[in-house]
């Protein structure tokens, strides 16, 4: 065993672990990234176990009519133009649903 050898190894790189947030939105608004104008739609992907906020933002004259997380409503404030979501801590896959409306006419005093 005195002779030398040669050894080789390679290695590739792991992919670091992601979710997926699945974005629908119909017309007349967007959804966004926190700090992002991008609008977002279908799959959105997000590292394992970081903080994601998504950004849901009405065009003018519109409103939020619902937001489903995870195909559950979400409490939004009737006329709420502008409205942030986070996902903390992401661990899992999520759904966030959106439509808007025409913003409703204040009330005649």
């Amino acid at each position: 065993m005195g002779a030398n050898h040669r050894l080789e190894a390679r290695f590739k790189a792991k992919p670091a672990p992601h979710f997926t947030i699945h974005v629908t939105t119909s017309g007349n608004g967007r959804v966004t990234r926190q700090g992002s104008t991008d609008p977002l739609s279908g799959d959105v992907a997000v590292p394992a176990g970081s903080d994601a906020t998504f950004v849901i933002l009405a065009d003018a004259g519109y409103e939020i009519a619902y937001l489903r997380v995870d195909n559950a409503p979400a409490s939004v404030r009737p006329g709420t133009a502008r409205y942030e979501h986070p996902f903390p801590n992401v661990a899992a896959d999520h759904r966030l649903e959106t439509a808007f409306k025409v913003r409703s006419a204040p009330p005649d005093n």
